[in-house]
């Protein structure tokens, strides 16, 4: 399963990388996975981990009405609090915030025309495989 969901990533990474979008039909695939391992928890963690998901949900809409995440990426960091065990997620998004950082300021130094939009999954995604090597 963790296979499939990579792929999905890697996937997902390289579309967010050429268009700055999302397919919703890769965010279905992916959530359907998150569903069947949600289905799979102890009631205790399916609470907490619902919790979770919804506390992300609510935080990148806020991102998201102050135009700094796209619908898309708020979509996906819901589905993968379902999806990762929380200390992986955090892992995963810090890394990923600070890859994005530093790729932003080197853009912006070689690049100061640029439109300032960049892709946030490649990043999550690299920022998650840190994560899973740092352990």
């Amino acid at each position: 399963m963790m296979l499939i969901m990579q792929a999905i990533l890697i996937g997902l990474a390289i579309f967010d990388a050429w268009t700055k979008k999302l397919p919703v039909a890769l965010l279905l695939l992916l959530s359907i996975g998150g569903i069947w391992k949600f289905s799979l928890l102890a009631w205790q963690l399916q609470l907490f981990s619902l919790f979770f998901a919804v506390l992300i949900g609510a935080g990148g809409a806020w991102f998201q009405k102050k135009q700094q995440l796209g619908g898309g990426d708020v979509w996906l960091l819901t589905i993968l609090a379902l999806f990762w065990p929380p200390e992986i997620f955090w892992r995963s998004l810090c890394n990923g915030v600070i890859l994005l950082g530093l790729a932003a300021v080197g853009i912006w130094m070689l690049n100061k025309d640029s439109d300032g939009k960049i892709p946030f999954v490649p990043f999550i995604l690299l920022g998650y495989w840190l994560a899973i090597c740092g352990d």
